[in-house]
């Protein structure tokens, strides 16, 4: 996943955000990971070219514009839960709403993949560890926010791996119009 672009849907500015925010900074200071930017993944990997990565990005902007009135500001909290997509790792649980998941099965017709399974999630820790070590973070969690106002679409470029991460372009929701090809 070198120099490739990805999709993310981040909290809106306020209360939960900042929870967020310090409920990540403390569990990846408690495993010494790298700080980590609240975020729902909406597509991994558009790929690592900046034309093709922001013309799927616009597609998306352009679906979420003509589907305003069918998407709700938020998501809801299903609970935590331990990830093993690429590392083990500990994730707040999002309800699969049907518009997210829509969003989701867009870019992948957009971007010609085969169907793969998505599970939406906020990762609150993400690093390479082991089950116990999960169970444990996990323990000392506390309650979640049941509903996490989302405020922005934003394509990101994740150069290394996740502590490597740039945001290139990113629109308030609710979308109100695309960007042209030019860098």
């Amino acid at each position: 996943m070198i120099g490739d672009y990805s999709l993310w849907l981040e909290p809106a500015p306020g209360p939960v955000r900042q929870r967020l925010c310090a409920l990540i900074g403390d569990l990846q200071s408690q495993v010494h990971g790298a700080p980590l930017v609240p975020h729902l993944t909406l597509v991994p990997s558009l790929g690592s070219n900046w034309c093709k990565a922001l013309r799927v990005a616009n597609a998306i902007v352009a679906h979420l514009a003509a589907q305003r009135a069918s998407i709700r500001p938020f998501v809801n909290c299903r609970g935590t839960m331990v990830g093993s997509h690429r590392y083990q790792s500990v994730m707040c649980h999002i309800v699969p709403e049907p518009w997210l998941m829509r969003l989701n099965r867009h870019a992948q017709q957009l971007l010609r993949t085969p169907r793969v399974l998505y599970v939406p999630h906020i990762s609150l820790v993400y690093a390479d560890l082991s089950v116990a070590c999960c169970a444990e973070l996990i323990r000392g969690i506390g309650p979640l926010p049941s509903r996490i106002p989302v405020g922005r679409l934003s394509l990101y470029r994740v150069l290394t791996g996740i502590e490597s991460r740039r945001r290139c372009w990113s629109w308030a929701l609710p979308i109100r119009h695309p960007i042209s090809c030019s860098r």
